[in-house]
This record gives C-alpha cells, structure tokens and sequence, in this order.
C-alpha cells in the first residue's frame, strides 16, 4: 500500500511537474509570438518608410539625407539588392563618406569568393579612395588585396596598392603608421615564407631571394624613421630588435630617424591643436596649411590639404585655394584632374570650379569630345543663378575660340564656335529671358570676333541689331561700344548712320552721343557737316536738358511726399511715445495717492487703535530736543543768550560717558509709559543705580509710529 500511495504520490508529481511545463512552453510560445508580432510591426513600418524614402530620392536625387537614411533602413532590413542599388545610385550623385564606404565595402568583400566577384570588389576599393582621404580605407584595400596575393600576379598587386597607399596618407603624422605597419606586416609574411626548413641548407637561389626580401624590409623601416609619425619612437626600437644582435642601426638611418624626430616635434603644436579643437577644425587647418607651406614641400602639402578637405567638404574657399596650388605650384595634370573631378561632385552648384575644370582640361590637353561633356555636364546641374551659367558659357567660349587655329585650315572649327555662342545665347534666352546676359555680353564678344578676327563686319552689324531690339537702344553706353567697332573696322557711312540713330532715340545720357557725334565730324568730316552735327545737337540737348529737369522736378516731388510721410511718421512716433510717458506717470501718481491713503488710514488706525494695543504701544508726542533734569521745566523757553547757555549745559551733561561703558547697562522694549521706579525697582536686588538717563527718543520716534501703524493696519484688516 505504502508503495502504491508513494507511485500515487509520484505519479501525482509528475502530472503536476508536467502541467508546469506545459504552462512554460505556453507562455514561452505566446511570449515568441509577442516578439514575433512587434517584429513584424516594425519591420513594416521600416518599409513604408523605405517606400517614402524611395519616392523622395526619385524624385529629389540630391537629398542627401534622404539617400542616407534610405541606405540605412534597406541594410537593417537585409535587402542586399536594393541596397546596392540605392548606394550606386547616391554615389552618382555625391562622394560618399568614410564611414558610408566601409559599411558598403564590408558588406560586399566577404561574399567575394570568385576572381571575378574580387575584382569587382577591387574596384569598389578604387572608387571608395577616390573621394576623401581615408586612412581606414586604405588599410582594408591593403587588408582586402593581402588575401588575394596567391593569385596570379597577386604579390605585384599588393605592392602596387601598398605603396599607393603610402603615397596617399604615409605622410599623416597621426594615422599613417597604420599604412606602414601594415605594409611591412605583408612584407615579413613573404620573408617568413622563403626561409628554409630547420636543419637544411638553403641553395644560392633561395638565398640570394632571402636577402633580396631583408633588404626590402630594411628600406621600408628605413622610409618609415624618415618621416614624422606619432609614436616613432617605437618603430626605431622595433627596427633594431628586428635587426637582431648581429646588425645596427645604420649611421645615415639614424639621422633621418633623428631629422624626423625633430620635425615631428615641430609639428605636434598643430596636431594638439586640431584634437583639442571641435569639428571641423578650419582654422586650426588653415594654421597648419599655411605652416607648411612656409617649408614648401609638396607632399605634404597635398598631405594636410586632404586631410582639411575630408572634414570641410563644403567649402568652397578651400577646394579652391587647393585647386590654385594645383594648377599654378604643382603643376602635374593627373593630379589636378583628379582633384577638381572631386571638387564638383562636392561642390556642383560652385560655377568656379567647372570654369576651373574646363581650363584644367584644356591645360592637360584633354580631347575636346572628354570638355564637351563636362560642359554639357556643367549645364546639368543646379548653378546659384544665371549668372553663373553666364560665366560659364564666356569660360567655354574662350576655349573654343583658342581651339581654332587661324594660321591653318579652320573650317570646321570656327563653325563649331560659331554653332556654340548661338547656343549659348538660345540657352541663356530660353531659361533666364533677357536677366540670363543682360548686357549681352556674350553677342558682343561674337560680333567682335566677326569684325576683328574674320573681317566680318555684316555679320557684326546684325548681331549687334539684335542686340539693340532687345532694350538696349535707350542705353546710350552701347551705342558707343558699337560706335567703337564701326570706327575700327567698318566705314564712314555706317558710322554716321548709327550715331544718326542714336540721336533719333531718347536714350538715357543723350549728350554723350552728341558729345561722340561732334568729336566724330571733327576727327572725320568737313566744316560743312561739323555745322550741320552741331546744329542737330542743340535741339536735342535742349530736350534733353528739359527732360532732366522734369525728372528733377519729379524726384523732388517724391522726395518732398517721402520727407512729409516721413515727418508724419516721426510726430506719431514721438506722440505714442508721449501718450505712453503720461500713461505710466498718471499710473505712477495713482499709485502714490493710493499708497498715501494707506498710510494716513494706518496712523489713523495707530492713533485710535484698540485699548490694548495703546497700553503696549503708546506712540509718543513730539519729543523735547533733550530731557531736562531737576528743576527744568519741558515747557521752559529760554528768552535770552545767558539762559540757552544755562540750559544746553545739562543737555550736554546728560549725554553718556564713555568712561564708564564697564558699569552700565541698556535697557530696550520698554513700555512708554514705563516710570523709572518700576526700572529701580529690578536692579534694587543687584545694586542700585546711581543713576538713568532716557534714550534719545527723538530718533527712533518715526520707526516706532510706523510700527504702531503697521501694526494698526494689520489688526483692522
């Protein structure tokens, strides 16, 4: 039975232990299931918002918020397509930063098993170290090619991205040990691979290899301690215990190490500065630009300029003061391409940079099809204003024109010229109106071209009519700019047929052109049409002097308006103001008035207070200037000289003698109508006094009414 009872018992157990599992294994599930919902919920919501964000780049590609986080949202999600679409498709846009590049390159290199996917890889790499200098970058390329070195040529490209890289940001006083370190990292991998087994003999091949490999390593240390870098101290030690016993430190190492050394130190006061500064430290970059400029050595010229752009990417001052540099210091084409290539994807609304890379082409001897593009490029982007696309056609224009070779067959050339400033001016007209070359400064530089450089003057003139139909024929300034081609180049007739024109035309200085029709006539013609210029001029002049002065008259007459408006304006402004002073006196007044009445309604309250308060606070009457003792009258009042005399000396007796500060005592918050008995009476028991005088009540008597009264107010209230 026990036995039966304790499987019972047991079996109870059992089922008891088992439901408790079965509730676990429910509340796990519904718990999984909660987890599983929330997830869901979310992962929802991130997809709307990858629907929103991809609507806005679509229709915004320069949002570059928007690309971000949209990058951002489909690599949480694990949508590796999508996700390198929207990372191809913001790098088209903008150069990407450090941390945007190393995300993207991360997840790519690790799914590249083939030679083909390495490759494609490589060149995801090749675009990354394009846009900013980027130690970090560098190192995984260096990293990403390493494991790669038993493919073919696989060594040779290791060696060509490492010293790429050391070319790069070798120079980067606080990063570029990295690039070295792991350069020689690759290099003692390849030493430790030839060496022999133990206990065998190396043939003269693998030992001429052996030492061919030392001595590569020895001139990367060697390259290394010559240039300052954070923390080169520890480089030289390990140079030497990499040397071993049986090899030191070469004399000439030790003074480049030395050298360095002593350059580093120099440059640690503007290294301090830039960690000590906050983001994006311009002005301590421009202190060290300038620095090291001052010691001229291009390299690292270029070297602190990189690491200035990489935080200031959007100013505009720096990528040119760069470019400047570039084009007029350094001097080597490549270079500068590369960089304003670079500059314009930061910067593409910066008109100075195109012109800048359209002169940077031309003087790198780009083909023309490679500065059409960029030009048609240019013209794609947003600019700040038209203007700009102005400054940018006159840019492309002189190149065209430098393109024709006028000592040779031309043709061709000048027709495209030509071709171009008819675009140029249709596209200008098209976009802007006449606001895009206001003073058409584009159609005459082609009607100059056409009468100075091809004799052209036909084609001159009709340029220049078109240039009159558009509003410009009051402007009297271009009708003797068009006078000053005539002159040089066209003829007598024409000449007098536009200054002819000019005077016909209200234009805005009439006398100028009356002024360059006489100085014509005198230069050019007879007496006889001298006389007849001067007699067409005085009415016209006369016109023109009327004209002014009704417009004198007019402005005088607004001026007056203005000056009366404004006069009006100030009187109000000086009314209000007064308004608003009487305002707050009348204010001010009131509120005294009412703070008088609540002071006479407390001395009055004071003075017929209750009973009880006047036995506790009975108020004085207007003291004597001082108590008189025995046999003084209060209400005594000397009538001569002799008796104020007489009657000051008590006053003056009754002051306090200092003298006897040890053996007196002062009494306060008496009753007033204490009497002096009542004070004998309680210093009786220590020792009587000899004698009391009464405190100047005098002075305390408007404290005490104020305090009756106060106390007064308080009690009716």
């Amino acid at each position: 039975m026990a036995a039966k009872a304790k499987g019972v018992g047991g079996m109870l157990q059992d089922i008891m232990e088992h439901e408790n599992l079965k509730e676990e294994d429910v509340d796990m599930a519904e718990g999984s299931d909660n987890d599983d919902s929330d997830s869901s919920e979310e992962e929802e919501v991130d997809r709307q918002k990858v629907s929103t964000l991809e609507a806005e780049v679509t229709g915004n590609p320069f949002s570059y918020d928007a690309h971000v986080q949209l990058i951002a949202l489909l690599r949480k999600l694990g949508e590796l397509e999508s996700l390198q679409r929207a990372r191809e498709r913001m790098s088209k846009v903008f150069p990407l930063s450090e941390e945007l590049w190393l995300d993207w390159l991360r997840d790519e290199y690790p799914l590249a098993t083939t030679e083909a996917e390495r490759d494609a890889v490589a060149k995801l790499f090749e675009r990354a170290v394009k846009d900013y200098l980027s130690v970090g970058i560098w190192v995984e390329y260096m990293q990403f090619s390493i494991g790669g070195m038993a493919a073919v040529d696989g060594i040779q490209r290791v060696t060509s991205v490492c010293e790429r890289a050391l070319t790069a940001c070798g120079l980067h006083v606080t990063k570029g040990a990295l690039v070295w370190e792991t350069y020689r990292e690759f290099e003692d991998a390849l030493f430790a691979s030839i060496q022999h087994a133990p206990g065998s003999v190396s043939t003269e091949e693998q030992q001429s290899k052996i030492d061919q490999q030392r001595e590569r390593i020895k001139a990367i240390f060697r390259r290394q301690l010559s240039v300052p870098l954070v923390d080169m101290e520890v480089t030289f030690e390990e140079y030497g215990q990499w040397l071993g016993d049986t090899e030191k430190v070469d004399q000439s190492t030790q003074q480049l190490y030395e050298k360095a050394k002593a350059k580093l130190t120099d440059l640690m006061p503007y290294e301090d500065a830039l960690a000590e500064a906050a983001a994006p430290h311009l002005p301590e970059f421009r202190s060290y630009i300038e620095r090291e400029k001052r010691m001229n050595d291009p390299a690292r010229i270029q070297c602190i300029y990189e690491r200035a752009l990489a935080e200031n990417c959007l100013e505009l001052s720096l990528w040119l003061e760069y470019l400047k540099y570039l084009d007029t210091r350094l001097k080597i084409g490549h270079i500068a391409m590369a960089t304003y290539e670079r500059a314009v994807r930061n910067l593409p609304w910066a008109v100075a940079l195109w012109q800048g890379y359209v002169l940077a082409m031309e003087r790198n001897g780009e083909p023309h099809e490679s500065v059409n593009e960029l030009m048609l490029k240019a013209l794609g982007v947003s600019l700040a204003q038209s203007a700009d696309y102005q400054c940018l056609w006159l840019t492309y224009l002189d190149y065209m024109r430098r393109r024709v070779e006028w000592e040779e067959e031309h043709e061709n050339e000048l027709e495209e010229l030509r071709e171009t400033f008819q675009r140029a001016v249709e596209h200008l007209h098209q976009y802007f109106g006449t606001e895009g070359d206001a003073q058409c400064e584009i159609r005459q530089r082609w009607a100059r071209l056409e009468g100075v450089r091809l004799k052209n003057m036909t084609r001159a003139r009709e340029i220049w009519a078109d240039i009159m139909q558009e509003g410009h024929s009051r402007s009297a300034q271009m009708w003797l700019t068009y006078l000053q081609l005539e002159r040089a180049h066209g003829d007598s007739k024409h000449c007098r047929k536009l200054l002819q024109r000019a005077m016909q035309l209200k234009t805005d200085r009439p006398e100028l052109v009356c002024r360059a029709y006489v100085d014509y006539e005198r230069e050019e013609g007879t007496l006889e049409q001298l006389d007849e210029v001067q007699a067409k001029c005085e009415p016209v002049l006369k016109r023109a002097e009327e004209w002014r002065a009704k417009d004198a008259a007019k402005e005088e007459s607004i001026a007056t308006v203005t000056a009366h408006r404004e006069g009006e304006r100030r009187q109000a402004k000086t009314e209000k103001r007064s308004a608003k002073r009487a305002d707050m006196k009348e204010k001010k007044s009131g509120e005294k008035r009412k703070f008088s009445d609540i002071t006479s309604e407390a001395k009055a309250d004071a003075s017929s207070g209750n009973a009880a308060d006047k036995a506790r606070f009975k108020v004085p009457g207007a003291p004597l200037a001082k108590r008189v003792k025995e046999g003084t009258s209060a209400s005594a009042t000397p009538s001569s000289g002799d008796d104020q005399q007489h009657a000051a000396a008590p006053a003056q007796e009754d002051r306090h003698d200092h003298g006897l500060d040890d053996r007196s005592v002062f009494v306060s918050n008496l009753l007033f109508t204490t009497e002096e008995a009542a004070v004998t009476s309680v210093f009786d028991k220590v020792r009587s006094p000899t004698r009391i005088r009464e405190a100047d009540v005098e002075r305390f008597a408007p404290l005490l009414t104020a305090s009756c009264a106060c106390r007064s107010a308080r009690s009716s209230g």
